[in-house]
């Protein structure tokens, strides 16, 4: 059986040593949203910044 794959920002960004796993979370949603809009602006990509938890 093959494990799921990780998405880019769990694969690049999952070990972070942030000190608090709701930073390390956020890292992961931010590098999967940037990666899902590359053509996009930041303030585009994120529809909601404070839901990136």
């Amino acid at each position: 059986m093959n494990p799921i794959p990780k998405s880019f920002g769990a694969q690049e960004f999952g070990d972070a040593g942030l000190g608090d796993v709701r930073r390390v979370r956020r890292l992961v949603a931010l590098g999967d949203a940037c990666l899902g809009a590359p053509d996009h602006a930041l303030p585009d990509k994120l529809h909601d910044p404070g839901g990136y938890y």
